[in-house]
């Protein structure tokens, strides 16, 4: 049995269902750890200077050895875009959000993984993700990147197993 803490929402429910044996779905914390635990912009919804502390609480609910997937939002891609004068009104909604949701800090992929490792992960995938905005009126496609992390969480003497 795979208990898995699902932030992301409903819409992963099936594809967990082919992934793991029997897993037991939560989304909401019930106070017993979790072998997986998904989240995405659980960071880029917060202020950068409160990325240590979210990511020591969301690695409070997940079990030794167990996994942390990630999404989130891509300071790379923000950089680029910017440099390429994609500074338009489409991609600065996908870099700011809107005021129901807003877009509070970025990371690269770089800093993602520094932080992952200091705080106890071990980074075992880490692969930009490109996702539509929009097309425009002559075809052509827009696309954002967010930076997608897989991590195993490393127990206390510094392993990924139990002697």
């Amino acid at each position: 049995m795979t208990r898995v803490l699902n932030l992301v929402g409903d819409h992963v429910t099936s594809q967990l269902m082919q992934i793991y044996d029997e897993p037991v779905i939560h989304t909401e914390p019930d106070g017993e750890g979790y072998h997986v635990v998904l989240t995405n912009y659980a960071l880029s919804e917060k202020p950068i200077r409160e990325s240590v502390a979210t990511l020591r609480e969301l690695s409070k609910h997940i079990l030794p050895g167990g996994e942390l997937n990630m999404i989130e939002r891509s300071a790379d891609w923000y950089a680029e875009a910017v440099l390429q004068r994609k500074d338009d009104q489409i991609v600065m909604l996908h870099v700011y959000g809107t005021e129901e949701h807003p877009i509070k800090s970025m990371h690269t992929m770089r800093s993602l993984r520094e932080l992952l490792s200091r705080e106890g992960f071990l980074v075992y995938s880490a692969e930009p993700v490109e996702y539509p905005i929009a097309r425009l009126s002559n075809g052509a496609e827009i696309t954002g990147r967010n930076n997608m992390i897989a991590a195993t969480k490393i127990w206390k003497d510094k392993t990924l197993w139990k002697e």
